[in-house]
């Protein structure tokens, strides 16, 4: 009821309401949100060292299908429900963005090793969804344009990425960043998680980036995917704080949105 009320308030505004659909699959119920980062709640292309020292848990081909499977039934509910669009894509630390990042995917079936493979996980969750919701639903995907992080994907990949996938969606937004745990790679220090959240979280993300970085981080990132597709709708975030500056990118041509 909670969620209808806001989608009500929502459209008296004038606006669109997406609703996510990334693929997900967690062991631990506890709705701690950083589950996804602990042994019991971590599914990923290979393993990684979660912050109680022991690795994620190597997805089987098996695993795979089922995530795919739980995206389509979620892209469902979510249609059924009453949103307005479908949000997806290989952005921050989303598991189609590990697949695609040769630092967090190790594998040497056919979802590892060449960029072909590692975009595989990507396009079939994209195209799973397109085919049981069908043609005129509205998805929009997203994408983290760099992770900022050593051995990650290069923005060449995303742009390759969005080629495979521009005809399957409606909108391509325009992000950059991740979620950084310590502990992700065997390399790193495991602090103590007895001290707490802040003792070992941080974030590079920038879709809101700290006041100690410009403004509009990715609106260049933006530009070049436009440039490189202009007949794909495009948006972006990452501290666009005022409306002249919203306009300012609409106006240029960096961005639709």
């Amino acid at each position: 009821d909670e969620m209808r009320e806001a989608l009500s308030v929502m459209r008296q505004y004038g606006a669109k309401a997406a609703k996510g659909v990334m693929p997900h699959k967690r062991i631990d119920l506890s709705r701690n949100p950083r589950d996804m980062f602990e042994v019991f709640g971590a599914y990923a292309p290979s393993p990684y060292m979660t912050r109680t020292g022991k690795p994620a848990i190597e997805m089987t081909k098996a695993d795979i299908q089922e995530m795919l499977q739980e995206g389509v039934k979620e892209a469902i509910a979510a249609k059924n429900f009453g949103f307005d669009m479908l949000y997806c894509g290989a952005v921050h630390e989303s598991l189609a963005a590990q697949f695609l990042s040769p630092a967090f995917n190790k594998r040497t079936d056919e979802y590892g090793g060449s960029l072909e493979n590692r975009m595989r996980f990507a396009i079939e969750h994209v195209r799973t969804i397109r085919e049981n919701i069908g043609p005129d639903f509205p998805i929009v995907f997203a994408v983290s344009a760099s992770h900022f992080l050593k051995n990650s994907f290069e923005f060449e990949d995303i742009l390759a990425l969005i080629g495979e996938v521009k005809d399957m969606v409606d909108l391509i937004h325009v992000t950059a960043g991740l979620d950084v745990v310590p502990g992700y790679f065997q390399d790193d220090p495991i602090i103590d998680t007895s001290l707490g959240l802040e003792a070992w979280y941080w974030v590079n993300g920038k879709h809101c980036q700290s006041i100690f970085e410009p403004p509009m981080t990715n609106v260049h990132w933006a530009a070049k995917v436009k440039e490189k597709y202009p007949d794909k709708l495009v948006s972006v975030n990452g501290s666009i704080t005022t409306p002249q500056d919203a306009e300012e990118i609409i106006a240029k041509g960096w961005a639709d949105a």
